[in-house]
């Protein structure tokens, strides 16, 4: 079973709290759970309830690119819950519904979504931690890295001199002997 919860802003101008449990082993099956701050209701559908399964995921999962838009209604009997795909301010159309029902027991249904975020938070801190640790590791072989750089920048420089000078060692003796050379041959001359 996948679980997800969501912040949806219905279009009445409340938000509500979507625990959406989707079943999909052997049955395309959306488990739902309801939380407008007051009440939780609790309902289910299924795949062959709803024309396009695809955007009715994005739309209960959230999970969805941002551009994007979803709306959501709440009838005033509380009695059920459409989403609406609505890809232009002025357009949109009922993707699915779903029929609700008071949850029996409102405080097990709160319990439910409050159990998945704090479970989802620790699992993110956890995510975090282990990205902390990696960070702290690249960064200490960054630095190392760079410090190895710096010393070879400095063995380089110290070997160009060093060469150089053996160069320059090189053309003055090179120089002398011509000139050596040069005088022993007028000195022939």
């Amino acid at each position: 079973m996948t679980t997800f919860c969501n912040r949806v802003q219905l279009s009445t101008g409340g938000t509500a709290y979507l625990l959406v449990n989707y079943k999909n082993e052997d049955s395309n099956e959306f488990l739902l759970s309801l939380f407008d701050g007051n009440n939780v209701w609790k309902g289910k559908f299924d795949e062959d309830d709803i024309e396009n399964i695809k955007k009715t995921k994005d739309a209960l999962t959230c999970e969805y690119s941002p551009d994007l838009s979803y709306e959501y209604k709440l009838n005033s009997q509380r009695t059920e819950f459409q989403w609406h795909y609505a890809p232009d301010e002025d357009i949109s159309y009922m993707l699915g519904s779903c029929a609700l029902k008071p949850a029996g027991d409102p405080f097990k249904s709160l319990c439910e979504i409050l159990d998945y975020c704090i479970d989802r938070n620790k699992e993110m801190k956890e995510r975090l931690s282990a990205f902390q640790t990696d960070y702290d590791r690249i960064s200490q072989e960054k630095t190392n890295l760079l410090k190895k750089l710096e010393k070879c920048a400095v063995a380089k420089e110290e070997l160009e001199k060093e060469l150089c000078t053996k160069c320059i060692d090189v053309l003055n003796s090179n120089k002398e002997k011509n000139g050596q050379i040069n005088s022993e041959c007028h000195y022939i001359a």
